[in-house]
């Protein structure tokens, strides 16, 4: 039956989360979510169920952006310092971790592009760019150049 909301599902608070969520990534099939927020680690879990099915940790700071592959089999995230990757089939697990910036502090906001070639990290006022595959950073989008 439709709650009160219309036709979405009322939803559940996942036990042991104190801090709020800043960033959801769900699959194509809306079957899973991976997200990110002030406790600086990145659960994966099962929207059908609400299991908890890995947690990422290692950041720095709070995480401002997640990614999930359409195939589902990778994940990402990002504080704004740190880039991680995820293998999200099987036994998830870390594959890899690249440095992108010294401080997490130094981007306000992030993004991944659609198809996870490219993240994006937001200050005050520049958007810098990496390759997320190599790590490798890419010429840096300012205010002025945007019309």
């Amino acid at each position: 039956s439709e709650s009160k909301q219309g036709p979405w599902r009322e939803f559940w608070q996942l036990a042991g989360r104190t801090q709020a969520w800043t960033s959801i990534a769900l699959s194509v099939d809306g079957r899973f979510a991976l997200t990110g927020g002030q406790e600086k680690k990145g659960p994966y879990w099962s929207i059908d169920t609400g299991e908890e099915i890995a947690v990422f940790p290692d950041f720095a700071g709070p995480i401002k952006a997640c990614f999930i592959s359409r195939d589902d089999q990778t994940g990402m995230a990002t504080d704004g310092a740190t880039l991680q990757e995820f293998s999200l089939a099987g036994k998830p697990g870390v594959k890899d971790k690249k440095q992108l910036t010294q401080s997490w502090a130094s981007g306000q906001s992030a993004a991944f592009s659609s198809d996870g070639t490219q993240v994006a990290v937001g200050g005050s006022y520049a958007i810098r760019l990496w390759n997320a595959t190599t790590g490798k950073e890419l010429p840096n989008m300012k205010w002025g150049d945007i019309q």
